[in-house]
C-alpha cells in the first residue's frame, strides 16, 4: 500500500506545479523580510516585521495546504484560485493552529531541558567557551575534538533527548495538515482545535501505517541532510539541492494527505456498507 501511496503522491505533485511554485514564492518573500527583523531600528519596527512574517506564514499555511487537497482530486479547479480561496477562508484557523503548535513546541522544549539537566548536567560551558573562540571554523572544530569525555557525554545526552522528544512530538502532529483542511466546524475558532483532535484520533486508529510512513520520512530526511552537507561547498549544487528539498517537502506533504484521504475513505465506505446491509435486512424482515 505504501508504495502505491508514494507513486500516486509523486504523480499528484508533478501534475500540480502550483504546489512547488507557491512554496518557492513563499521562501523568496521570507528571505526578503527576515533580515529586517534584526537590522531595523528602533526594535519596534523589527517586531512589526516579525508580526508581518507570522501573518504571511498563516496565509501561506491556509492556502498552500488547500492545494494538496485539490491536487488529489481527479477533476481539479484552477490551483491559483484554490490557493487564494484557502488562504482567505483559513486565515483565522491558521493563526490559532500556529499559536497552539508554537505553545506545544515550547512545552516540549521545556520538558527536554528539564530532563537533560537532571540526567546529563548543565551544558552552559559550551556557550562560554565558544564565545571566547574566534570566528575561525578550524578553531571551533579543534575545540569540539578536544572536549573531555564528561563534556561530550553532556552534549550527546542533550542532543539525544531533544531528538527523541521532537521526533515523538512531530509523529503525533504528522497528520495535522490534512486534518486541518478537511475538518469542518461551525465556528472558525473551533476548527483548529477539532483538527488537532482528529489528527490524534487518526494516528491511533492507523498506528501501523503511521509508524511506517514516519520511519520512511525520517530516513529520507537523514539522507537529505547528508546530501546538503555534501553540496554546501558548491553554490550551483546548493541551488540544485534547494530545489530537491522543495520537491521533497511537497512529496512528503502530499503522501500525508493521500494517506489521510485513503484511510478515511475506506472507513466511510465500511460504515456505508454496514448501513446498507442493515437496511436490506430490515426490508427483508418487513
Amino acid at each position: 500500500m505504501i508504495s502505491k501511496l508514494i507513486k500516486k503522491s509523486f504523480k499528484d505533485v508533478n501534475n500540480s506545479p502550483a504546489i512547488t511554485l507557491f512554496l518557492v514564492l513563499f521562501l523568496i518573500l521570507l528571505s526578503l523580510f527576515i533580515p529586517y527583523v534584526f537590522i531595523l531600528q528602533p526594535k519596534i519596527f523589527g517586531l512589526l516585521v516579525l508580526v508581518c512574517i507570522f501573518l504571511l506564514f498563516a496565509v501561506f499555511f491556509g492556502g498552500w495546504l488547500q492545494l494538496f487537497d485539490e491536487a488529489g482530486k481527479e477533476e481539479k479547479k484552477p490551483l491559483t484560485g484554490v490557493f487564494f480561496e484557502g488562504a482567505g477562508k483559513n486565515i483565522i484557523p491558521s493563526i490559532i493552529a500556529i499559536i497552539i503548535y508554537s505553545i506545544a513546541i515550547v512545552l516540549v522544549s521545556y520538558i527536554a531541558i528539564a530532563i537533560s539537566l537532571k540526567a546529563f548536567g548543565d551544558p552552559s560551558f559550551l556557550m562560554k567557551d565558544i564565545s571566547a573562540i574566534s570566528g575561525d571554523s578550524n578553531a571551533y572544530l579543534d575545540y569540539i575534538n578536544n572536549l573531555s569525555s564528561d563534556k561530550m557525554f553532556i552534549l550527546y545526552g542533550w542532543q539525544i533527548t531533544f531528538t527523541l522528544l521532537y521526533s515523538v512530538f512531530n509523529f503525533f502532529f504528522m497528520f495535522l495538515p490534512p486534518a486541518f483542511i478537511k475538518t469542518e466546524a461551525k465556528n472558525v475558532f473551533l476548527k483548529p482545535l477539532n483538527a488537532y483532535l482528529e489528527c490524534f484520533k487518526f494516528i491511533f486508529k492507523n498506528f501501523g501505517i503511521s509508524i511506517g510512513l514516519y520511519a520512511i520520512f525520517c530516513l529520507a530526511f537523514m539522507l537529505m541532510g547528508i546530501l546538503k552537507a555534501l553540496t554546501s561547498f558548491n553554490p550551483i549544487l546548493s541551488v540544485v539541492n534547494l530545489f530537491i528539498h522543495i520537491y521533497f517537502v511537497s512529496y512528503v506533504v502530499m503522501i500525508i494527505f493521500n494517506c489521510y484521504e485513503q484511510k478515511n475513505s475506506n472507513s466511510d465506505r465500511s460504515d456505508s456498507v454496514g448501513e446498507d446491509n442493515n437496511g436490506d435486512t430490515t426490508g427483508e424482515q418487513t
